[in-house]
């Protein structure tokens, strides 16, 4: 595992890719290769993701585990509350802030019955939370800066 974080009931993980018709047994609680597997098309991550949620399924057979990866999104990028994370091409983890599209664009209201003191320490720590949630590795101008405007 080269990377394990962890939000109440969300786990978040980087892990060395297994090779291709990779599986895992549940008889021997080993990851094993499967010649019919190793012939069929599979994208890296899914093939990671299934072995992964089979390791779980199995170590809590009460509880059925949930994966997604990044090449079930568009754009490639794994959304995770509110960053999404991908793998560059030089294989470091980068990631930048994220909101749903369904989330409101207000932080405070404008008429709430706050101080303004209170009400500009609330927009700074938004500001503060999403420039923290965007890699220092990303372009300011282009990837980090639209997500404060």
């Amino acid at each position: 595992m080269e990377w394990y974080e962890r939000y109440i009931d969300d786990s978040n993980q980087a892990w060395i890719v297994p090779p291709p018709g990779a599986r895992y047994d549940c008889d021997t609680g080993k990851v094993v290769i499967d010649g019919a597997l190793a012939t069929q098309p599979e994208v890296e991550d899914a093939r990671l993701a299934r072995v992964l949620k089979a390791i779980a399924n199995d170590v809590l057979p009460e509880v059925k585990m949930e994966e997604d990866y990044p090449s079930r999104n568009l754009d490639s990028k794994m959304p995770i509350l509110d960053m999404k994370v991908w793998v560059a091409e030089e294989g470091c983890i980068l990631y930048e802030y994220y909101e749903k599209p369904m989330a409101t664009r207000k932080v405070i209201h404008a008429f709430s019955a706050q101080p303004a003191t209170c009400t500009r320490g609330v927009h700074t720590q938004e500001i503060l939370r999403r420039v923290m949630n965007s890699s220092v590795r990303l372009d300011w101008d282009s990837q980090v800066a639209p997500v404060i405007t």
